[in-house]
């Protein structure tokens, strides 16, 4: 009798063991399946996305020498970069519900930075060409521009409207659009390719180059900022592969990203807002704008 006891009590304990461990294990799993349906929305974003949302940040890369687009300005005597590029910038990270981080970098470091996840999206008046597109995505145009050769007074009269700038050297920014434009448009010159536009400049204003070609806006302001540079007749819309205006690039891992700025650049353009930040952009390029250009 006293052994059928001490087995029925073992039977018990065994049983109370069984139990608990199949409790735990349905807790377990409890756990697993609400911390997997606790936020569905987390589970559908992107890393980028989930990593600015964390951090209370978007990082934008750009090159702040494009007036005026990006470009640095002294604002209650402290550098600041500013510029159409980075009101519409302010926008999407207002919309996301975040601040905006600026990173100021090479042009032809951009897509890089972008791809290595230094920065979660790219705004630099930067064209949405075939050959970026292999590794990243762009968001709409949201911004059209032409083409000017910008020379010296003492060689202007060299690039009349019609010219084909045959032996002229041509100085562009590396890694920009101008460089494909000369390649496919000119092919009679030749490019010389120069890291920033203030470096073309001075290569101009040497006379190591006889032109530069740059977006109309900077090149108006760089001759009005430089005496002895002239914005020439030799104006022109790009040719229709190159017609892409500026774009954003972002991530191809992050489209959701791209949605909400491709949101946000709808959202300014219907709603009236693009037209007031392009004039707010424009109305900064004052004298102050101009010493600095001198000074670069």
């Amino acid at each position: 009798m006293k052994g059928n006891s001490i087995m029925k009590k073992a039977k018990k304990i065994v049983t109370m063991i069984l139990v608990i461990t199949m409790l735990a294990g349905l807790a377990a799993c409890s756990s697993k399946t609400e911390s997997k349906t606790e936020n569905p929305e987390t589970e559908k974003m992107s890393d980028t996305m989930k990593k600015i949302k964390k951090s209370g940040k978007i990082v934008v890369g750009t090159e702040a020498s494009f007036p005026p687009l990006e470009f640095h300005k002294e604002i209650d005597g402290k550098d600041t970069i500013t510029g159409f590029d980075i009101f519409v910038a302010e926008e999407i990270a207002k919309d996301l519900g975040v601040e905006l981080e600026i990173k100021d970098m090479s042009f032809d470091g951009l897509l890089a930075a972008l791809v290595a996840g230094n920065v979660d999206f790219v705004a630099a008046g930067m064209a949405a060409t075939e050959e970026r597109r292999q590794s990243v995505d762009f968001s709409i145009r949201y911004y059209d521009t032409l083409q000017t050769i910008l020379a010296r007074d003492d060689n202007k009269d060299e690039f009349p409207a019609d010219s084909d700038m045959k032996g002229k050297l041509i100085g562009v920014q590396k890694g920009s659009t101008q460089s494909e434009i000369m390649s496919r448009m000119y092919p009679k010159a030749k490019t010389v390719e120069i890291a920033k536009n203030a470096d073309i400049i001075l290569q101009l204003q040497s006379g190591k180059i006889d032109g530069a070609l740059l977006d109309d806006p900077i090149a108006q302001l760089y001759a009005i900022a430089n005496p002895g540079l002239t914005a020439t007749e030799l104006t022109f819309k790009n040719d229709p592969e190159y017609d892409v205006g500026s774009s954003i690039a972002v991530s191809k891992e992050a489209p959701d990203v791209l949605e909400s700025i491709d949101k946000t650049l709808q959202r300014i353009m219907d709603d009236g807002t693009y037209d007031k930040l392009l004039e707010k952009a424009d109305s900064m390029l004052d004298a102050d704008m101009i010493d600095m250009l001198v000074d670069e």
